[in-house]
């Protein structure tokens, strides 16, 4: 019993040392990962949208080298987790600098699990709230083609279901330690086939003290979302007439600037780095239902698990009731 307890405690340092925590077992913050893409800067109006997420990750740990990791010589450390995320988003009406004043929350319900010989995981269940408040800008104009941007800032909250266990336990549904994320969504119509959306995320995290006697903290991390979007045939979206079908090449790219620290001291070749690419179809429906399926295949990560993400998504729109006009 105390050799396994060693086992996991020894397990526990190299996690540490390898920036293994949260929702996506990686001491940056859960985050969004490819979960947006298509079309992502270009909402169609303000009002307010329901968006429910379904992912499911599965991968093995990778090393400063970009190798799999494996305490015991033998048996690579594997993480899964499985995510229901329900977001809501308010556009408003109120000008502001030009676009719409919105309003952004996130709740995130997260499954976790670590494959044998390794018991890793504290506590799956809430994840870390997000709150936010941007500017959407609808139908500006880049390069003389239709426009669509949004700027975000967000908060994500050290809210989440979270159990050391003594330290044997480093993989939890929350982070526990507070982010400042602000991203930048974009999304430009190339031609009335072809079109480009990004997101671009920048993650300044606070400290994590739940080791006692250390403090530790994640290097500022930047990762983007892109998507390469076609739409399929000749139909085009005409509320109550038809839906549209896009087929994308999606994915994510994620790099950090800085190494992480513990009690101010910087831990030599802490940096992640992330790379995905896999295909998306993204479907609206002539009723204004989007449905979004995708696939991300890892093709690079060092110092954070290498694996594949399958997302669903379905956005609900309900647009603003209209004013009733003065007899």
């Amino acid at each position: 019993m105390q050799s396994n307890k060693r086992l996991l405690l020894s397990v526990f340092l190299i996690l540490v040392a390898l920036n293994v925590k949260s929702q996506d077992v990686m001491m940056q913050p859960p985050g969004n990962y490819g979960l947006t893409s298509v079309l992502d800067g270009a909402p169609p109006a303000p009002g307010v949208y329901l968006m429910e997420y379904l992912s499911y990750y599965s991968g093995i740990l990778q090393n400063k080298d970009g190798n799999a990791v494996a305490p015991n010589m033998n048996d690579d450390i594997k993480i899964s987790s499985a995510l229901l995320l329900n977001q809501l988003v308010w556009i408003t009406d109120t000008d502001l600098f030009g676009g719409k004043l919105l309003f952004d929350a996130l709740v995130p319900v997260v499954l976790l699990d670590s494959k044998d010989p390794y018991d890793l995981v504290g506590k799956s269940g809430l994840g870390d709230i997000t709150l936010g408040v941007g500017v959407q800008w609808f139908n500006k104009k880049l390069f003389g083609k239709p426009y669509f941007h949004r700027l975000e800032f967000d908060v994500l909250l050290p809210t989440g279901s979270f159990d050391l266990n003594e330290g044997t336990t480093p993989v939890n549904a929350g982070a526990k330690f507070l982010t400042f994320q602000p991203y930048y969504a974009q999304t430009l119509m190339l031609t009335k086939d072809f079109s480009v959306s990004l997101r671009h995320h920048l993650s300044f995290n606070g400290k994590f003290k739940e080791v006692p006697g250390v403090d530790f903290k994640a290097g500022t991390f930047y990762h983007v979302n892109y998507a390469f979007e076609h739409i399929i045939g000749e139909k085009r979206f005409k509320p109550g007439v038809s839906g549209e079908t896009r087929f994308a090449i999606q994915g994510y790219y994620g790099g950090q600037f800085n190494e992480d620290t513990m009690n101010g001291v910087d831990m030599v070749n802490s940096r992640e780095r992330v790379f995905a690419i896999g295909p998306d179809i993204h479907i609206i429906t002539k009723k204004g239902l989007a449905l979004e399926f995708k696939v991300a295949f890892e093709t690079e990560a060092v110092n954070r698990p290498k694996g594949v993400r399958s997302t669903f998504r379905l956005v609900k729109y309900f647009a603003p009731k209209q004013k009733k006009s003065p007899k």
